[in-house]
């Protein structure tokens, strides 16, 4: 009786970290996609000042 009580806490705790694990992965998911999203609007501004840029130069000639 005591061996199966300690089985079943032993998987209920790892249970319990394997949803932190989970938790903790998605988060550390969400923030790369966040960090991904302003790394692309930052190379969509680039473009567009190139873009500019571009049109610029060929008009002064």
């Amino acid at each position: 009786n005591e061996e199966v009580k300690r089985d079943l806490t032993a998987h209920i705790e790892q249970k319990n970290r394997d949803k932190q694990n989970a938790e903790q992965n998605e988060k550390i998911a969400n923030d790369a996609v966040e960090q991904a999203e302003k790394a692309l609007e930052a190379l969509e501004i680039q473009m567009n000042t190139l873009r500019d840029q571009l049109a610029q130069l060929t008009q002064d000639k």
